[in-house]
């Protein structure tokens, strides 16, 4: 017995025999519309079956398929990652055949003339979705290959409840595409412990291991997969805050370097002096007026500024040569100012 309640639906009606009525959502018209279009491409189907299979056996016969499939699992790890487009054609091409083989399985254990045409729809509409995905060139192979592995855990889903089809809120349907998407920005094919890929293989060995027929473990897997992206952003937002404040930090470092040098050039300028002095304030005193200026919020206007640059341009005074009496006595004092 199903618990979820997306496991209440009766499911899509057979193609050409679709409910009708004001109980009809937009999403159930949408889904006889899809199937009626694949009936136009398939106008030569064989008629309805008197004695159709069982929705149980045919679950049941899609688990078994599952349970052997997935004990096999390990030849994801062996996807090239390679950036060649030959060699990338051929691991999806691989992967399409392998999702038809599945299929092809579960048709040769069951009398297909017994099943209603509205789940053969369905398992090719599952074969079309995920080829789709396996097509995408934003997710990388490896991620493909895993998700690979829900193909026919998702062909119970739709045949459990088709309103998984119709209904974008549905928790298998929103899982799915947000594990397309999360696997899209965030797997990394040069680690797989980065990003999002661990989470991904849990939730898919999850579901590949313990889903029989509850649809629970949907909301449940995707709770875990939202957990996941938010602290894979709130740790992106970390890290991306860190690499601003660490460009900031360098451009206010550069500028405070190009302020202090103008400045003791622009003391210099107009006198003449010695190769000893000019070296020691380019580095000594440039490095005090770095200082300042990155310490001190309105550095340029500060009295520990000012008071640096009034040191600099007395230290440039005293060693200009100094004649007169007059001089002298002032070149004493201001050595005395400076020294003390």
């Amino acid at each position: 017995e199903q618990q979820s309640a997306y496991n209440s639906g009766d499911g899509a009606a057979p193609a050409g025999k679709h409910a009708t009525g004001s109980n009809k959502s937009l999403g159930d018209e949408l889904f006889d519309n899809i199937l009626d279009l694949m009936s136009r491409r398939h106008p030569h189907v064989a008629a309805e079956p008197t004695n159709p299979i069982p929705q149980n056996e045919l679950v049941s016969a899609l688990h078994q398929i599952q349970q052997n499939t997935d004990n096999n699992s390990a030849h994801v790890e062996c996807v090239s990652t390679s950036t060649d487009s030959a060699t990338d054609r051929q691991a999806i091409e691989s992967m399409v055949a392998n999702l038809s083989a599945e299929r092809e399985q579960l048709f040769r254990g069951i009398d297909r003339r017994q099943l209603p045409t509205a789940d053969t729809q369905v398992i090719d509409l599952v074969g079309m979705m995920f080829e789709y995905m396996l097509n995408d060139d934003d997710i990388p192979n490896v991620a493909k290959a895993e998700l690979s592995r829900l193909h026919t855990p998702y062909l119970k889903v739709a045949i459990i409840d088709k309103r998984f089809f119709s209904d974008n809120a549905h928790p298998a349907h929103e899982l799915l595409n947000g594990l397309a998407r999360a696997s899209a920005r965030w797997v990394f094919d040069d680690n797989l412990d980065r990003g999002i890929f661990p989470c991904v293989r849990k939730i898919v060995t999850r579901i590949s291991l313990d889903f029989h027929n509850d649809l629970d473990i949907f909301p449940e897997m995707l709770d875990l997969l939202h957990a996941s992206l938010h602290d894979l952003d709130n740790k992106a937002a970390v890290i991306e805050e860190r690499s601003r404040q660490a460009v900031k930090g360098k451009e206010k470092l550069e500028l405070a370097r190009q302020c202090a040098a103008s400045k003791i050039e622009e003391a210099a300028r107009t006198h003449t002096v010695p190769g000893a002095i000019r070296q020691m304030l380019g580095d000594v005193w440039r490095d005090k007026l770095m200082f300042i200026y990155l310490r001190e919020p309105d550095a340029d206007q500060s009295d520990s500024w000012k008071l640096a640059l009034d040191t600099i341009e007395t230290i440039i005074w005293c060693v200009e040569p100094r004649s007169t009496a007059e001089e002298q006595v002032q070149l004493r004092e201001q050595r005395t100012i400076v020294f003390t």
